[in-house]
């Protein structure tokens, strides 16, 4: 269904449907009319970048009377991600990739931005890219941005949404064993049917210079208890 105008600019009859984009606009319902003053006026439910959602009128939406609920006129806020009271998570998480990356003044620059790591054009000067992709890979709240190469840049191609496990198994820090023809970290061994021994124990004999299979594979050494 759509509602069919005549833009009063150019005289030519148009329409409105769903999906469609007008400025930070995107139309998510069909149109409908509503009578107003003895004059039957044309709108549809649009949703604003920001994430507003109201009734609009179609025709201003044709002729470009209004291109978003308000935010674009917040200065630095018109991409409607860091709303007062409203923070989206993901707007957080650019924020502090950029700073660990850019800023060197962080706390954590020489682990990112000081070893080389940058962010793709894409990302870095648009959180809408970001968010949008990470929300479109599966990402809600408790998961998080894991860089699947850890002296690689923050992209696409080579970012995933990961699990806070999984996200630590993958850091410069965990410790890698290799046994049985694998590399896993220390902790995914500890969870493997063939390890004997639970990973405080794993750790323990790994810093006591076991090699790695016979760490992982040689039983527990009880000790029979005086009565």
């Amino acid at each position: 269904m759509s509602v069919a105008h005549r833009n009063p600019v150019t005289g030519v009859a148009s329409s409105v449907r769903q999906n469609d984009t007008f400025g930070g606009y995107t139309v998510i319902g069909q149109p409908f009319r509503i009578r107003q003053h003895r004059k039957t006026r044309s709108f549809c439910v649009c949703e604003c970048r920001c994430g507003t959602v109201r009734a609009v009128s179609t025709t201003n939406l044709k002729t470009g009377a209004v291109a978003s609920c308000g935010c674009r006129r917040q200065g630095p806020r018109v991409h409607g991600w860091a709303a007062r009271r409203n923070t989206h998570p993901l707007y957080v998480v650019w924020q502090g990739m950029k700073s660990r990356c850019y800023q060197p003044k962080n706390k954590g620059y020489h682990l990112y931005g000081g070893r080389g790591i940058c962010i793709v054009e894409e990302w870095r000067t648009s959180p809408d890219a970001f968010i949008c992709w990470a929300i479109a890979h599966g990402w809600k709240k408790g998961l998080q941005i894991d860089r699947i190469d850890n002296d690689g840049y923050y992209g696409p191609n080579n970012c995933r949404i990961a699990t806070p496990v999984q996200n630590a198994r993958n850091s410069r820090r965990a410790t890698l064993l290799t046994a049985f023809g694998e590399t896993k970290p220390l902790t995914a061994w500890a969870e493997d049917s063939r390890c004997r021994i639970r990973v405080k124990s794993l750790r323990t004999r790994i810093r006591a210079g076991w090699t790695h299979e016979e760490a992982i594979a040689t039983p527990p050494r009880f000790t029979r208890r005086r009565h």
